[in-house]
């Protein structure tokens, strides 16, 4: 085995010696060096200085200068290049390799050429006697060393009657795809080929290879592909597949960082050419990265798949740069994968997605895009596109389509649980109406808040926003958010889920209850709204349309109103130090269906919900400047696709609700989701 690596050495640095003769390069060299300078003459006849050695005892390298020419990055697998211990002699005039001495740097074969081992007339005697022989010296490079423990191995292929006529080989193309897997794929003519891919990172500096030399290795595949990163495979993250071929002592690539990556190759068993494939950067976990000068600057990251975006969670992929803004460049689905994490075997139950955790200030920015088919069922997580969210998270412009988030924890489309979220233009809703038969919600916690948007937050803001999922909480539910402290909400609704344009009190089908709390407090809106210390809640120019179920529900918020109205029904003073009263609401109505568990005489509906400023200004017969289109993203009852909403848009509701540019995002000019047609002989506020 020792001999056989020596022997790859040898027409490794005899191909790379012939190279750059070819170029030059061994010129610039040879002018460079001091002659007669050997550390060892391995018994050549000459003249003094055209002989010279390289060696390595695994981590030092002798020669480096000639090392970078004759050896360099590429020339052969790194572990044998970076990693082993072994001395090249060869003579720079005619630029042929003498000898080569090889030994594995491992613990059952003790030794290092220049430490432990000398570079001494021993050698000098065994590489003479082996060129010449061909084995009479085995006996002694098996039990080499003072303690004759160490094996060495030995090439002097010339003197084998090895030609120094190369063969040739054509360029290799290599495509890097930076997909759903990161892939390096190459394409070369002819047989017998040595095909190096070779990665570097641009910060690290840190080196990786793999070649086809060995046999079932995923490189010498008939496609001769290579995967790079991939988060369905525990082992196939960045950062593991970059461990196959660490050095001890060497730089580590840092997981987020840019790779160059390239392939050389060459004939295999015989003298050649090499040819080098064009260099390709990409980045290691993300579509792209903007420029980074360490591990720890901030950057911004771009996100095209599925991939990219899980790569955000430092325990699903170990990155290592810190990204501070992620902006989304296309539509994004997510197939029916099981994703893993790069250190564990955390996996996204029967889900296809880990929700994202994230511990730093990030902004995500959606740009208009899309993430479709989202679906979250664990245990382990806040569910939602992030997960558990211990910072400020800022998102914007984003569509959440067709999530299916399921957690023992808070759950919500676009996060489970947030210490402080900002949240502008985003839309969680489904592209055609959910008829399983199952009973099962697109948003749901079996042990925590949930909401169509966000489960569970403890501050910031909610604006333009909309949601039009079925919602389920264990605890508290709320069609856009389940449970909201210290929170601001502007511009911003929920849609309903109707069948054959009425509402269903039952838990299964199309127009089933839309909002349900199990054992806490439920509402179209929000589910509990409260404020703390010297925070901020309100909610101005919005409204829910969605039907309510579950012990403690109302149309809107569902603590507030509940507590407010029905204290002011007792003709009792209202405690306004804790919760946010319907009084605070500027401009906020529902018209949604309520079905209180609790009143099993008498299960109300139409409960109407309307502040006192829209009730000189008319609630219901509004004139629409536009009419409720007819189309399958907007809503999911065919009953509704000839009518309007009866009520007012937000862009009625809000004539300043167009961003700084003069634009705004289109689901707040039209009504995503259904709603139930007012019954025009009840009172419409605040009553049964």
């Amino acid at each position: 085995e020792m001999d056989g690596t020596a022997k790859e050495l040898f027409l490794s640095a005899q191909n790379q010696l012939s190279k750059a003769k070819g170029d030059g390069r061994l010129d610039k060299l040879r002018a460079s060096l001091e002659p007669g300078k050997a550390d060892l003459d391995l018994g050549v006849e000459g003249a003094d200085g055209d002989y010279y050695i390289i060696y390595s005892d695994g981590s030092n390298i002798t020669g480096k200068d000639a090392w970078n020419v004759i050896l360099p990055f590429g020339a052969i697998d790194n572990t044998v290049r970076g990693g082993g211990s072994y001395i090249i002699q060869y003579n720079i005039k005619s630029a042929v390799v003498k000898g080569v001495f090889y030994k594995d740097v491992v613990s059952s074969n003790p030794g290092k050429f220049g430490t432990d081992l000398p570079l001494n007339s021993e050698l000098k005697g065994i590489a003479a006697d082996e060129t010449a022989t061909h084995g009479s010296r085995k006996d002694d490079r098996k039990n080499y060393g003072s303690d004759k423990r160490s094996i060495i191995g030995f090439w002097g292929g010339t003197d084998d009657g090895m030609s120094l006529v190369l063969a040739e080989v054509d360029k290799p193309k290599l495509t890097v795809t930076n997909a759903e897997e990161l892939k390096a794929k190459v394409d070369v003519s002819g047989d017998d080929l040595l095909i190096i891919l070779c990665v570097r990172g641009v910060t690290s500096k840190a080196e990786f290879t793999v070649s086809n030399r060995k046999t079932g290795d995923e490189f010498a595949n008939a496609a001769r592909e290579k995967t790079l990163d991939s988060v369905i495979t525990q082992s196939k993250h960045f950062i593991n597949v970059m461990k196959e071929g660490m050095i001890e002592g060497s730089a580590a690539f840092i997981p987020g960082e840019d790779i160059e990556v390239f392939v050389t190759v060459q004939k295999y068993g015989v003298l050649s050419n090499v040819t080098e494939s064009d260099h390709i950067i990409t980045n290691s976990l993300f579509g792209a990265i903007s420029a980074i000068n360490a591990a720890t600057d901030p950057a911004t990251a771009q996100i095209g798949n599925y991939r990219h975006l899980e790569n955000l969670d430092s325990v699903i992929s170990g990155r290592g740069v810190t990204v501070t803004k992620a902006e989304q460049t296309q539509e994004i689905t997510v197939p029916n994968v099981t994703v893993t994490c790069h250190g564990s075997a955390e996996t996204s139950g029967t889900g296809n997605f880990i929700p994202v955790n994230y511990d730093a200030i990030l902004t995500y920015d959606g740009k208009g895009f899309a993430v479709d088919s989202v679906s979250v069922n664990t245990s382990t997580r806040p569910g939602g596109l992030f997960g558990n969210v211990t910072d400020l998270l800022t998102v914007q412009n984003l569509v959440l389509r067709n999530p299916n988030i399921s957690s023992l924890d808070a759950s919500g489309a676009l996060a489970g649980s947030a210490t402080a979220l900002n949240a502008t233009n985003v839309l969680a809703y489904n592209s055609t109406e959910v008829q399983d038969g199952t009973g099962s919600f697109a948003v749901s916690s079996t042990g925590g808040a949930a909401g169509g948007l966000i489960g569970s937050m403890e501050g910031g803001t909610v604006k333009n926003c909309a949601a039009a999922v079925y919602v389920q909480g264990s605890s508290n539910a709320g069609g856009l958010i389940g449970s909201a402290n210290n929170t601001v909400i502007t511009n911003s609704y929920t849609g309903a889920h109707t069948t054959g344009g009425v509402f269903i009190n039952n838990e299964t089908g199309a127009g089933r209850i839309n909002v349900k709390a199990t054992n806490g407090t439920a509402g179209g809106l929000v589910g509990t709204m409260t404020r703390s210390g010297d925070g901020i809640s309100g909610i101005t120019n919005s409204y829910a349309t969605g039907s309510v179920g579950g012990n403690k529900v109302n149309p809107f918020v569902g603590s507030d109103e509940m507590i407010y109205w029905k204290t002011k029904e007792m003709g009792q003073e209202v405690n306004s130090s804790y919760y946010i009263l319907p009084d605070t609401y500027t401009n906020c109505y529902a018209i949604g269906w309520v079905y209180d568990a609790a009143d099993t005489a008498k299960p109300w509906k139409c409960p109407y919900f309307s502040n006192s400023d829209l009730l000189e200004g008319g609630l219901l017969n509004i004139t629409h400047t536009q009419p409720k289109p007819d189309d399958d993203r907007y809503n999911y009852d065919t009953y509704w696709n000839t009518d309007i909403l009866p009520t007012k848009y937000i862009s009625e509701l809000n004539p300043d609700y167009k961003g700084a540019d003069g634009k705004a995002v289109w689901f707040l000019e039209n009504h995503v989701g259904d709603w139930a047609y007012p019954d025009y002989n009840v009172n419409l506020i605040n009553t049964r």
